[in-house]
């Protein structure tokens, strides 16, 4: 009896009743990728590793949501019992390990401490979203995802090697369109085995603090396809640029080259053969008022490193041309240029020197006026003070003339 009330006790103590099976909302999820997508949303769910896994209650539709919750990672039982999910969201719920399992499609794991990537047959996912996982840094372990067509990897530690991402980590994904690498703290940017992404459109390099030295705008004519790039923030003071960019760059469409610090001397030739090249560049724009920090100064809404330059003079003379067998034509306004000084081109002189045509003379007759005037004022001043001295020395009395009268 003893023995049977232990084994009761013992048996109550580490008893452990099934878990609750969580089940899923459907609804419509709040900034989701897709506004009218419906999600199978799981909230509140807490898991670690070396805890019983929790139980999840089916249906689970293809598009499952993680909100506001705290997970590690996300548990297998939950992969057994969804095997049919394509688009996976789960930001901001403190993953440090993520699954990449076949069949999906779409993985959102932004914002989280993702250090680990398991892919388990990830042939068919398109889409994936790491952005804000600091310490998320293999790059290799994405190798296995050859079907990616957009890629995220935004605020990571991702790099090839110390401070750099070389394109040829990108090789296996023919078929990637969309690349984000901003603010990754890239100092070097490379493509050293010439590595070609055929479908890349879109290229963000963003926030990193480039180093000019090492960097060439001819590292892009290996993506044949590319029309935006955003290089915005990037610090750069110089740019290896060819003198035809569409040699470099030949589908580019849109650049954003704003938080750099080129030189305005540079950044003018460099917007005017943008914009001969049909290139918007974003931010920039001739009427834009933009405030820029000291030693900087605006350029058609961009701010660019003053070095001494200034903008040129506005056209100044209206010329006409006429062709002899069209006749007249209307007035062109033209900007002509001083002729440069050589050896036989004597130098213009100065007003003070030919004494001018109508500004320097004009000054000449009002300094004598004003001197002659000075002039005949003093000398009447003079001649009054000499005739009242005279007037008095002749009225004065002589000592005993009273006297004298007298008598």
């Amino acid at each position: 009896m003893f023995r049977f009330k232990v084994c009761v006790i013992l048996l109550a103590a580490f008893y452990l009743p099934p878990s609750e099976a969580i089940k899923c909302k459907d609804e419509i999820l709040i900034n989701a990728p897709t506004e009218s997508d419906r999600f199978c949303v799981f909230r509140d769910v807490t898991w670690r590793k070396g805890v019983a896994e929790p139980v999840f209650e089916q249906p689970i539709g293809p598009r499952v949501a993680f909100v506001d919750s705290n997970l590690t990672s996300i548990p297998d039982s939950f992969f057994a019992q969804a095997p049919r999910v394509e688009t996976l969201v789960a930001n901001n719920v403190h993953l440090k390990q993520l699954t990449i399992k076949n069949g999906m499609q779409q993985v959102y794991a932004e914002g989280n401490s993702i250090e680990q990537l398991i892919v388990d047959g990830g042939k068919s996912l398109k889409e994936l979203y790491l952005s804000k996982n600091p310490n998320f840094k293999n790059l290799e372990s994405l190798s296995p995802l050859v079907g990616l067509e957009k890629l995220d990897l935004s605020d990571t530690g991702i790099e090839s090697s110390p401070e750099t991402i070389d394109f040829g980590a990108f090789e296996k994904m023919p078929n990637l369109t969309v690349l984000r690498l901003a603010n990754d703290q890239l100092h070097y940017v490379e493509n050293a085995n010439r590595v070609t992404l055929p479908n890349l459109k879109v290229l963000d390099l963003q926030g990193n603090p480039i180093i000019p030295a090492n960097f060439e705008m001819s590292i892009f004519r290996d993506m044949p396809k590319l029309e935006e790039l955003d290089m915005h923030n990037t610090l750069m003071s110089e740019l290896s640029v060819s003198p035809n960019i569409r040699d470099d760059l030949p589908a580019l469409k849109k650049i954003n080259i704003g938080g750099m610090h080129l030189p305005c001397r540079f950044m003018r030739a460099l917007l005017d053969e943008l914009k001969l090249k049909e290139i918007e560049v974003v931010g920039a724009s001739a009427t834009a008022s933009t405030k820029c920090n000291i030693g900087f100064q605006a350029m058609d809404g961009l701010c660019c490193s003053n070095d001494g330059w200034a903008p040129p003079p506005p056209p100044t003379t209206l010329t006409t041309t006429q062709k002899p067998e069209d006749g007249p034509t209307p007035p062109v306004l033209t900007t002509t240029k001083a002729p440069q000084p050589g050896p036989d081109t004597p130098k213009p002189k100065k007003d003070s020197e030919t004494g001018g045509e109508g500004g320097g003379s004009s000054t000449v007759v009002i300094v004598s006026v004003i001197v002659a005037i000075i002039l005949l004022i003093g000398v009447g001043v003079f001649v009054a003070i000499y005739l009242k001295r005279r007037n008095e020395a002749t009225h004065k009395r002589v000592p005993g003339q009273e006297s004298n009268d007298n008598l």
